[in-house]
Order: C-alpha cells, then structure tokens, then sequence
C-alpha cells in the first residue's frame, strides 16, 4: 500500500498511485502498511486510526436545515391545506414567500416568524407551530439529498 500523506494525515492511499494518479503525484506517494487509509494519522511515527467526528443536530452543516418546500408544508399536517388556501393577507404573503425559495431555510428567523404569524391568525397552535420549524429533518425532507443523518 502506498499513501500520500500530507501535515502527518494520509489524504489518499493506492495500491497503485502510479495507474490512479497524475504522475507528477503519485511520485509523492510512500510505503505505508497496509490496513492504512484516508484518514489515518502519522504521530510520532506511530499510525493512528482517522479521528472520528459524531455527526450531530448541533455541528451539523446549514444543508441539514434546507427542506423542499412540499415537504415544508407537509410539516402543517392537516393545517397545510387551510394555510395554502387562506385568503388572509398575512398568510397569503407568509405563503408567497415561501413559494417563491428554492427551499426553506429552517434556521432563518424569516422563516420562524412566518409560522408565528400563522399562530397569531389562528391557523396553528404553538406546539404545531413548533413541530413545523423544528430543526431535526428526514432525508425525504431535506433539499440536499444523500447527506447522513445526524445523531
């Protein structure tokens, strides 16, 4: 096995740099054992397995909180269809704000304030309200797809 190790952190490792590298960088690569991977750290010429950081709501990057906005109002349950077809103009421009994204920032405080503004008119209670800008997502919600879930 062989790795490109740079600041004492294996960034790749090949059995065959040289067929899966740029020449100019696989001439960079060094004998490494073979369980070595991405990853691994070299610490006073001691291996060490990769650092494992715990994916969780609180690091969590800001994609975990960009829904679809059919998911979005999904979230308003069986409120969903008397918000969309409200004629109240406060709820018809929390609505038009909310179509016009090409998704719904949970963490945006516009956002919050929306779904408040729905509380004040009387269309969700404040645990609905709650349920709907909670920030934990599912994948099938979130705009970016593919992304591990969260702790």
């Amino acid at each position: 096995m062989k790795a490109l190790i740079e600041n004492d952190i294996v960034v790749a490792a090949s059995n065959n740099p040289d067929q899966d590298f740029h020449p100019t960088l696989a001439e960079k690569f060094i004998v490494v054992p073979d369980h070595i991977r991405q990853g691994w750290r070299l610490v006073n010429g001691q291996w060490l397995a990769p650092l494992t950081n715990i994916l969780t709501w609180d690091n969590a990057s800001r994609e975990y909180f960009q829904v679809d906005i059919g998911a979005f109002y999904d979230r308003f349950g069986s409120s969903k269809l008397d918000i969309l077809s409200s004629t109240d103009p406060l709820v018809m421009a929390v609505v038009r704000d909310s179509s016009v994204r090409q998704y719904i920032d949970l963490k945006n405080p516009d956002v919050s304030a929306g779904v408040n503004a729905l509380v004040t008119v009387g269309l969700l209670n404040e645990a609905q309200a709650a349920a709907v800008i909670n920030l934990a997502t599912q994948e099938n919600e979130r705009f970016v797809k593919g992304l591990p879930q969260p702790a």
